[in-house]
């Protein structure tokens, strides 16, 4: 085959944003739509690679993803006051960062600091380790600080990024995510909607008055002077053991004991199934209706500090146990454990937050998770927030950038637009793409924490559409079973006989229509749910027209197999390394990748050359 000269100049241009790492490099931009100048702002990055703590020198960082450093005492070179213990000097000005893109790698665990006209102070220990902030302790060398956070995984199951007000609010935030072709989120936004002043004021109106959470509202940041933090209940020493408002639960939790201790609670727990359960002894038993049932316990009467917290009762016992106790501490933290002996829905977002006479709730999390407070109403107002996706995580399976913007979306929203990715995104980005790509691959986790790994195609001939999901590590699953629904239609299909793969043809669908599904997988020890896949038939699928087809590679990233689509039958195609040397050749639509290393690769295929990561 002739050697297209072109893909050798797009290759090496190329090579300098790429890695062999497991995970692709990504750009995280960071936009200053805050009150502070970049110099007022100081930036820092603690996660782990490799199952060792890391840090990042951004001043060594680059498109590579270089300036990656084990975390030691070696670094605590800065120091407050004289005889401390000293602190890590890694914070550095948002102005001394290059065009405020970081290009972070395989780094998981991860969080980014962003400390308000001082740096903080955080010293590492020798074996890894660091002390942050301590919000409680006025002798803490951050006291007076303004920080925030946002944390982020890059793992193998995708990029994982969120903003957090699980300790405060302190200053707005916002990230938006962006997955790149065949990822299962082409698009993904969340984060504070309201200047710092804005939410300040809405607050005073809505719980100034609140004889538990006003006190929230504190007035203890000095080196800015620019108003008043929002702590956790959870961080109030009037809501801990002693405090004025210890018992703000109690008496909604003695009036659960009560009657359940009579009566049968039975629960949908949305991927977990439908449990039911009665307490005795003080103890509640539940029991599931999935797989012949996992039972599991609460081991006795939680406190207003372990619904607050997620400690205690609701953290002990074996991981079916512990999976219930965040369930019911999702829902007690939400108000939403009915005195009924009909079953409920804990995942009813409608029912959250309600005031039925005999409930309380927590009113911090109820405050950011307003829908004119928070996009979408999703945020991190609690530990187990994420239960029933009520949290701001953002995943995509395959992502291309991340975006942050500082000061939240405020600016954003009177039209001004912050500035445009380092790669290309949609043309409105909140607005979902309508047609995703005809395969790719993704990962769904369960409430347990069990992933389902998959491939998807959809492929439109003869006036049929045929949808084909397969669970590519169905090997570490007992009982199986695969349930897609086509969200246009409404039309539910089970394959209980194939374990792991479905095959579906949906009739009725024409060229130019745009067919929405998603998947259920239901397996021994809980449920799984994939995002919603889309695809618009195109409006001529003739043979003869194949040259308009665009050419795909599934699934990618690929572990055994790599699949050509739109290329026509046997295409010829070469595989390049990164360093544009062949590494094979041949003919054919499904090429065997068992030979080859992880990495990146080119495949050329028709004078085009794409992209993809062996894994």
């Amino acid at each position: 085959m002739k050697k297209n000269r072109l893909f050798f100049l797009a290759l090496f241009a190329l090579m300098a944003v790429l890695s062999v790492n497991a995970q692709p490099i990504v750009p995280f931009q960071m936009v200053n739509n805050s009150d502070f100048t970049d110099d007022e702002i100081y930036v820092a990055l603690i996660g782990r690679q490799n199952d060792r703590a890391v840090w990042m020198n951004f001043k060594e960082n680059n498109v590579s993803g270089a300036g990656v450093y084990p975390v030691n005492d070696s670094y605590n070179t800065m120091h407050k006051t004289s005889g401390d213990w000293g602190y890590a000097d890694i914070f550095v000005p948002l102005s001394s960062i290059a065009d405020k893109t970081i290009y972070i790698g395989d780094i998981s665990a991860a969080r980014i600091f962003y400390a308000f006209r001082s740096p903080m102070y955080i010293h590492f220990f020798a074996d890894g380790g660091y002390a942050g902030a301590d919000l409680q302790n006025p002798s803490d060398p951050n006291a007076g600080i303004r920080w925030e956070i946002i944390e982020f995984s890059n793992a193998d199951n995708g990029l994982w990024v969120n903003t957090t007000r699980v300790d405060a609010f302190q200053y707005p935030m916002g990230v938006e995510l962006w997955g790149a072709a065949g990822a299962n989120n082409s698009y993904l936004k969340a984060g504070d909607l309201l200047s710092h002043d804005e939410v300040v004021a809405k607050w005073q109106q809505q719980l100034g008055g609140d004889s538990d959470f006003s006190a929230c509202l504190r007035e203890v940041i000095t080196f800015d002077n620019f108003g008043a933090i929002i702590e956790q209940p959870t961080k109030l020493q009037s809501f801990k053991e002693g405090g004025t408002s210890q018992n703000y639960y109690q008496a909604y939790i003695d009036a659960v004991w009560d009657y359940f201790s009579s009566h049968t609670l039975t629960c949908n727990q949305g991927e977990r199934g439908v449990w039911t359960g009665t307490i005795s002894n003080g103890v509640l038993t539940m029991t599931s209706d999935f797989n012949g049932g996992t039972t599991a316990k609460i081991y006795g009467k939680p406190t207003t500090q372990d619904i607050i917290e997620g400690k205690g009762r609701l953290a002990e016992g074996n991981e079916d146990d512990k999976a219930l106790q965040a369930q019911f501490c999702g829902a007690m933290t939400r108000g939403v454990v009915q005195l009924v002996d009909h079953q409920q829905d804990w995942g009813n977002a409608a029912d959250f937050y309600v005031n039925r006479g005999y409930n309380v709730y927590n009113k911090y999390a109820w405050f950011f998770h307003q829908t004119d407070v928070s996009h979408n109403g999703k945020t991190y107002g609690f530990a187990y927030d994420d239960t029933f996706d009520q949290s701001s995580t953002l995943v995509t399976s395959i992502p291309q950038s991340v975006r942050i913007s500082i000061g939240g979306f405020k600016n954003t929203q009177s039209g001004e637009e912050p500035e445009t990715p380092p790669v290309v995104v949609p043309d409105d980005p909140d607005e979902p793409s309508e047609s995703g790509p005809a395969s790719g691959i993704g990962t769904s986790t369960s409430a347990t924490g069990v992933q389902v790994r998959y491939d998807y195609r959809f492929n439109y001939a003869a006036g049929k559409l045929t949808v084909t999901f397969d669970v590519t590590n169905k090997n570490e699953f007992v009982g199986l079973v695969s349930e897609l629904t086509d969200v246009t239609s409404g039309k539910i299909y089970t394959e209980t006989a194939t374990p792991g793969i479905i095959t579906q043809v949906l009739d009725g669908y024409q060229p130019g229509q745009t067919v929405t599904v998603k998947m259920k997988w239901m397996f021994q020890g809980g449920d799984a749910f994939s995002q919603e896949h889309s695809y618009t038939i195109p409006a001529s699928s003739a043979v003869q027209e194949s040259e308009a087809v665009e050419i795909s590679l599934w699934p990618n990233p690929a572990t055994s197999v790599i699949n050509i689509q739109g290329a026509g039958d046997n295409p010829a195609y070469v595989i390049y390394d990164l360093t544009g040397v062949p590494v094979m050749a041949g003919e054919g639509n499904s090429i065997s990748l068992s030979s080859m290393s992880k990495g990146y690769y080119f495949l050329q295929v028709r004078d085009g050359v794409y992209k993809f990561l062996k894994r």
